[in-house]
């Protein structure tokens, strides 16, 4: 079975709270991410996760100013996550229990990356020998 952290992006790209929604969408164009995870600077803590979809939904699609809208306000919370042992089939369980595409995946209490729906399945990235 092939395991969550074989899979999972590394490079976990953060914002504060406080955050505008276009700052966001910047960012994830500029670091080419289709999310982001939402953290709280006073304590340093993960509050949540902020996808594209959630921008097209939550703000472009009711009209909102995205320039002056805080992701707070966007982001879906709490974070959902998944052990980095935990095999690809459970991370697509629990996205579908959850309904959700984007999971925060932790080693204890650290988060160490992010496992997309996308991530599940692109099958070029196995080899036959993880089967």
């Amino acid at each position: 079975m092939i395991p969550v952290k074989r899979v999972m992006a590394r490079n976990i790209v953060t914002v504060d709270k406080q955050t505008t929604a276009m700052e966001v969408a910047g960012i994830m164009d500029a670091k080419n991410v289709g999310s982001v995870l939402v953290v709280d600077k006073a304590d340093g803590k993960f509050v949540g996760i902020v996808t594209e979809r959630d921008i097209v939904r939550k703000v472009v699609a009711k009209g909102l100013d995205g320039s002056s809208y805080l992701v707070k306000g966007v982001m879906s919370s709490p974070l959902v996550t998944i052990e980095s042992t935990k095999t690809i089939f459970e991370a697509g369980d629990l996205m579908d229990q959850k309904k959700v595409r984007h999971l925060a995946v932790t080693e204890g209490s650290e988060v160490v990356g992010i496992v997309s729906i996308r991530d599940l399945i692109n099958p070029s990235q196995y080899d036959e020998e993880a089967w």
